[in-house]
């Protein structure tokens, strides 16, 4: 079944989660040949391993805390902050509580 992303136009509710953050899946919410936008949900102790895309990327943090590695150095990112880096920036994270960010790509148009 393939997921439902937003449309042109529809308004999308992106709140804390609160307590039921550990039982809500990360998504996708906008995918196209040029953006996707996700909620990355992530349990305490949770990593993501290095890795790049090929356009720039914003990550918004919407609740908890996020530990950014990128540019050989971690940075925390917390409620509110929002990180942005540069197409083909190694990047991990590491959740240090249960966190949910919002994450923005700019697409090339071949990934």
């Amino acid at each position: 079944m393939a997921l439902k992303h937003a449309t042109s136009g529809e308004i999308v509710e992106i709140e804390p989660l609160g307590p039921t953050i550990d039982e809500v899946p990360s998504t996708a919410i906008v995918r196209d040949d040029s953006i996707e936008v996700m909620r990355l949900v992530l349990t305490a102790g949770k990593t993501i391993a290095e890795h790049q895309v090929g356009g720039p990327i914003t990550i918004h943090c919407l609740e908890g805390e996020l530990e950014v590695h990128a540019h050989n150095e971690a940075k925390r990112l917390r409620p509110r902050q929002l990180m942005y880096l540069s197409g083909g920036v190694a990047h991990a994270f590491l959740a240090i509580t249960d966190t949910s960010v919002l994450v923005t790509v700019v697409r090339n148009g071949s990934a």
